[in-house]
């Protein structure tokens, strides 16, 4: 019998030691950072997670059985930004070969569960009309159109003051994996 999953999960990419270990400095070089990376807690770049009700386990091993078909995956990390009004993102440049995985773990999508309060909503983010429509749809701003790959370095209480700076770096994703999203859209690889 296929095993349902019910809770706050979603698909993610896990990068390479050389990303991971940036993605660490950049996170531990912001004064009063919320976001901790750790051993259980990792860099990712989320293709979708939402709080989501009797997911088949099934289809869970589906789509990264399709995703994982598909790597490794080269990325080009461009620069730390922030977002949102809390968040700082170190954004990838949006590829056909991005935008094709993320639809694979939108799939996730319909399984929402439509009876909890998005953590969007509950932060109080900032967040752009056709944001707030993809909450109300998907249990996440960031999807299809918004979608911009990128790794979280950064949560705090106030960005707006922030500056973009650059942060090129050419790497690649390596291994797919459902994951249990914690405080801050931090995750742990299951």
């Amino acid at each position: 019998m296929d095993e349902l999953l019910s809770g706050r999960y979603g698909i993610v990419l896990l990068p390479d030691a050389d990303v991971d270990k940036k993605a660490q400095e950049i996170a531990a070089s912001i004064d009063g950072n919320q976001i901790k990376f750790s051993d259980v807690r990792v860099p990712h770049m989320t293709l979708y997670h939402a709080q989501l009700l009797n997911v088949p386990s099934a289809l869970i091993n589906e789509c990264l059985t399709e995703i994982t078909a598909r790597l490794p995956i080269e990325a080009e990390f461009t620069q730390v930004v922030p977002r949102s009004s809390k968040f700082i993102f170190w954004e990838i440049e949006k590829t056909q070969q991005l935008i094709e995985i993320h639809e694979i773990g939108l799939r996730l999508a319909e399984f929402l569960d439509r009876t909890a309060v998005p953590p969007a909503v509950k932060e109080g983010l900032q967040l752009s009309p056709q944001q707030q429509e993809n909450v109300k749809r998907f249990g996440h701003p960031l999807v299809r159109g918004e979608w911009n790959p990128h790794i979280t370095v950064g949560y705090l209480s106030d960005v707006t003051n922030l500056q973009p700076h650059t942060a090129v770096r050419r790497g690649s994703f390596m291994k797919a994996s459902f994951a249990k999203i914690v405080d801050l859209g931090q995750a742990e690889p299951i």
